[in-house]
């Protein structure tokens, strides 16, 4: 059985993936190409939410403000710092006390927060008439023919046909695979075939993430008078460290607690990257942090623990009418709240490219190629970097290997995460002139011919 398309139109879009850069994509070529049929393909039974908070920072709420929908945003989102005073690092792994190490104080604003259930929900509410939604089909593999285009085969043994697909199907992307697959056969080689398993499957950090959402008034009935009322706090200690903030209009705390010692890696298996665990196990990892650090601890409820994944750096993120975005092709860890924003980003900039009046079937590879390399590599450097941080905050990193925690030692390693974090977050300029350079090269392309 094949789904069938509109032939009228001037070309048809397929996305893998309805997480949030899924959704932001077709809501953003809706908005700006209102007649292009996009087909929306979930693998899950429904539209689903993996994971609690997110973090928000300008360039992103410029793109919600963009397509329209940042009043409706702005009911669900918390600032995760109300005293605009910096987000707080502390020292922690000291059961009497820790102390504060430094704050890290944001040009342009603190980010904010909300639960990604309510911004998947704001996007699918906004999706145009022109989506069809397709649960349950995940991708198998795809083929283009030379005409450029794509016969997709779903695992149920469906096919669909498309002008352009998209993969954002998360970090195990059948679409990366299919993909590098397929331009392994190109000549010249566009990359290190020897290296294509690299590409194609993802790699473990090395890190593990306990994960736990519950009501801030839990912890208040233990700690009154507890910071996380006001501010983003983190807390750091050796070989690991953890991380609390409101969501939900500051109702809920979401809780990422992370270890990187050899014990607790032993649980990571490509076969089961999430497991629930007792509800004490938080508790008893973080033991030896400072009381306000263990309230949160004891508080959590309903834990899983995550085994991180990441990509390697991908030498391209497009072949042929086929593109890669989010965690596809730069998935990263949570260190820079920094994984739904450049999903978002990438989409954004790509509908955008696929939205405008001079892209039809013959030049969508251009318009591919002008994505990859507006997007691509600044969002590898973003991953880096949230990476490096990890293992800081768990002075783990190069630099602070047996080298002891002196006053001139913290300082340097505080400078080189407010480095990190400020690049980030205070990062100049917007997704939307990321477009417009996106647009420029599009029109000098199609204006030259090459």
């Amino acid at each position: 059985m094949t789904i069938t398309h509109d032939e009228r139109r001037p070309f048809r879009v397929a996305i893998c993936g309805a997480g949030p850069g899924g959704l932001l994509l077709a809501v953003t070529i809706g908005k700006y190409c209102e007649d292009t049929p996009i087909d929306l393909y979930e693998a899950q039974p429904e539209i689903s939410v993996v994971g609690a908070g997110i973090t928000l920072r300008k360039r992103t709420l410029g793109i919600i403000e963009d397509l329209g929908l940042l009043e409706e945003l702005n009911k669900f989102v918390t600032n995760i710092n109300k005293t605009d005073r910096g987000l707080r690092h502390r020292i922690a792994d000291n059961r009497d006390g820790g102390e504060e190490w430094f704050r890290l104080t944001y040009r342009n604003g603190a980010p904010s927060s909300m639960h990604r259930r309510a911004l998947v929900d704001i996007l699918k509410a906004s999706l145009p008439p022109t989506c069809t939604v397709h649960t349950s089909k995940r991708l198998k593999s795809y083929q283009e023919d030379s005409t450029g285009t794509l016969t997709l085969e779903f695992t149920d043994g469906i096919t669909a046909l498309a002008d352009v697909l998209i993969g954002a199907d998360g970090i195990r992307s059948p679409t990366r695979r299919s993909l590098f697959e397929t331009a392994a056969q190109h000549t010249p080689p566009l990359f290190n075939t020897a290296h294509l398993s690299n590409y194609v499957n993802p790699l473990f950090s090395g890190i593990m993430v306990y994960r736990s959402l519950f009501p801030i008034k839990d912890l208040l009935e233990k700690y009154p008078d507890h910071p996380l009322t006001n501010d983003l706090v983190l807390w750091f200690g050796q070989d690991k460290h953890l991380v609390a903030y409101g969501v939900n209009n500051g109702k809920t705390v979401n809780v990422i607690a992370y270890t990187t010692n050899s014990i607790t890696q032993t649980k990571a298996s490509p076969d089961k990257w999430v497991e629930n665990v007792p509800r004490n196990e938080v508790a008893d990892t973080f033991s030896n942090f400072e009381p306000m650090a263990r309230a949160v601890a004891e508080c959590c409820e309903d834990i899983s623990l995550w085994a991180l994944h990441i990509t390697s750096e991908l030498p391209i993120s497009t072949y042929g009418h086929v593109a890669l975005l989010g965690d596809a092709c730069h998935a990263m860890t949570p260190h820079l709240g920094a994984g739904a924003g450049q999903a978002m980003e990438d989409a954004y900039v790509l509908g955008r490219l696929l939205s405008h009046a001079a892209v039809n079937t013959q030049n969508i590879p251009r318009a591919l190629r002008i994505y990859q390399d507006v997007r691509l590599h600044y969002a590898q450097h973003i991953a880096a970097d949230s990476l490096a941080n990890g293992f800081s905050y768990s002075f783990q990193g190069p630099e602070q290997i047996n080298a002891p925690r002196t006053k001139e030692n913290l300082e340097a390693w505080s400078n080189i995460m407010k480095k990190r974090g400020l690049e980030y977050m205070d990062a100049p300029g917007s997704a939307v002139e990321d477009w417009l350079e996106a647009k420029r090269r599009l029109d000098q392309t199609l204006e030259t011919g090459q």
